[in-house]
């Protein structure tokens, strides 16, 4: 399903919603991720004789993996845009690319990426039951058992306590 929504400067936009995706939506967004983050990789160091100490080898140290810059974020911004944007009031062909990001307007461009941050959180493969603080807890599942069994109806692994210790001394 689509909406259709406002943008500045009287133009209007039609995005398709997060539940319109499908998990080749969510293979491209994450090949996307990989692909920026291998051309930040700095690679490693391999097996060498130490400097200092010839008959030394170091051992050989593994790749640097780069974090993401904000050019980076914008190229993952316009995916989201292009998986979303089905057409607009816009006097750019569609689907959105950098060029096309690039020549929208500031407020249009940054009303867009607003509009697809619950598309770019389901990519992410955050749920909609969840919240900032992670998942929200599920119902409580179980009979309530007894002392002897958990929730869910299975004997307690937990040895039974020895009861209080007394202030007398036993000896």
């Amino acid at each position: 399903m689509t909406i259709k929504v406002p943008l500045p400067g009287d133009n209007w936009a039609e995005l398709r919603e997060a539940d319109d995706l499908t998990g080749a939506d969510q293979d491209d967004w994450y090949g996307r991720i990989d692909d920026l983050r291998a051309a930040r990789t700095v690679p490693g160091l391999p097996e060498r004789p130490d400097p200092a100490n010839p008959a030394v080898m170091l051992p050989a140290q593994p790749s640097q993996r780069a974090e993401l810059t904000s050019a980076d974020n914008r190229a993952l911004k316009d995916l989201v845009l292009k998986m979303t944007v089905v057409s607009w009031s816009l006097p750019y062909p569609l689907p959105v690319t950098a060029e096309t990001s690039k020549a929208l307007p500031l407020r249009v461009r940054n009303a867009l990426n607003r509009l697809a941050l619950p598309v770019q959180d389901a990519l992410n493969g955050a749920d909609e039951d969840e919240d900032e603080d992670g998942p929200k807890p599920a119902a409580p599942t179980g009979t309530g058992g007894s002392a002897d069994t958990s929730g869910d109806g299975t004997e307690n692994p937990l040895p039974e306590s020895a009861g209080e210790p007394s202030g007398t001394p036993q000896g």
